[in-house]
């Protein structure tokens, strides 16, 4: 914007800092420091007033921030000319110094939130007051219960605008954090309420619609394709936000949820647990087993299992599932019990045994169909 005018900014002290005269920058301008001293809304100076040396005639008036006068904003000219003109930079001054100070807030905000997600997920050395004092500063109560969703497809988005995606969520929280992760992904810590009845179930609804309305903002926003989502398990501490968002990393490379585009922790804990055990352990106890029935045998029943474990042994959907008739599930069932006198469908113990046994041996090599 240019103006016919010369305008002076002077600091709190009287002291002209910018000007369109150069000469005058540095000088000290007397009503200017009256004004912060005195708190005055305006000094007008007319051409016949007594003027202290440094100062001409023409309009001055504070610039305010959050009722503190941080400046002064002189134009010089005929009073009844450059008033209007006066008040239109003063108001335009105190946008910008609010915008300014906003940026800056947002940019160290941002600082430190990138500094908790490297002290929570990355940095095995963090002390729990320090994350917690950090966590604090950002308003995040470290107390509360939250599980991680991590979004995978957001790497190649701006942070900005994924942050505006998730904040849109009519579902979102002030107490759900959000971070960039190191591959560019982002995760969210989600808050979930510890108290209502069925918990676990009540609280997978919850991130069902949270996750769904979030998908419809990212979509939106041209954010994506998303590929999924990881949900990892529910923490009530904060130095455990850092297990939950691996065991959220864990099942989004989980096999058997490749075709879950949500995928739960919850749903797989038993194969992560398998993880766990020793290699040697579980060779020695299962591998004469896995021997016994053959490869062949091994590789058609383990699929039948599998098929049959996450239909909750329901013979007819662990058929559908594998695309092969109900009575080809019962004939691999019969084969099963006559080879090993088990009975997983009926029998929970059996049904561990399997379980245990197709989780920790490596699975034989061979068609994938039904």
């Amino acid at each position: 914007m240019s103006l016919p005018y010369n305008v002076n900014i002077m600091d709190p002290e009287g002291v002209i800092i910018a000007c369109r005269d150069g000469y005058r920058k540095g000088t000290y301008h007397d009503i200017a420091h009256r004004i912060v001293v005195d708190r005055k809304t305006e000094v007008i100076v007319s051409e016949d007033d007594p003027r202290p040396p440094g100062v001409l005639p023409g309009v001055n008036l504070p610039i305010v921030h959050h009722d503190r006068v941080i400046g002064v904003v002189g134009l010089t000219g005929p009073p009844i000319e450059v008033r209007h003109v006066a008040i239109s930079v003063k108001i335009a001054i105190e946008q910008i110094i609010d915008y300014e100070v906003f940026k800056e807030k947002l940019s160290r905000r941002q600082d430190r939130k990138r500094l908790l997600v490297t002290m929570l997920l990355y940095d095995d050395l963090s002390e729990r007051d320090d994350i917690e004092a950090l966590a604090m500063q950002l308003r995040y109560k470290p107390d509360l219960a939250r599980i991680p969703v991590v979004v995978y497809g957001t790497a190649a988005s701006s942070e900005s605008d994924v942050r505006r995606a998730v904040q849109e969520n009519a579902l979102h929280s002030e107490q759900d954090m959000t971070f960039r992760c190191s591959d560019g992904n982002t995760v969210i810590f989600r808050v979930v309420d510890q108290r209502p009845p069925r918990l676990l179930k009540a609280i997978r609804a919850g991130v069902d619609r949270y996750i769904g309305l979030l998908d419809e903002n990212l979509r939106g926003a041209g954010i994506g394709p998303i590929a999924c989502y990881g949900v990892g398990s529910m923490q009530t501490d904060i130095l455990a936000y850092r297990r939950s968002f691996h065991h959220a990393l864990w099942v989004t490379a989980c096999e058997q949820a490749q075709g879950q585009r949500v995928r739960y922790f919850q749903d797989h804990v038993h194969r992560y647990l398998l993880t766990l055990l020793p290699r040697d352990e579980t060779a020695a106890i299962f591998g004469p087993i896995v021997q016994f029935l053959g490869e062949e045998e091994t590789r058609v029943f383990q699929r039948t299992f599998e098929a049959l474990y996450s239909c909750d042994m329901s013979i007819k959907q662990a058929a559908g599932e594998l695309g092969v008739h109900r009575n080809t599930v019962l004939y691999r069932l019969s084969r099963i019990q006559e080879l090993l006198g088990i009975d997983p469908v009926h029998n929970l113990s059996d049904r561990r045994l399997l379980t245990l046994m197709y989780g920790c041996t490596d699975p034989p090599g061979g068609s994938k169909t039904g």
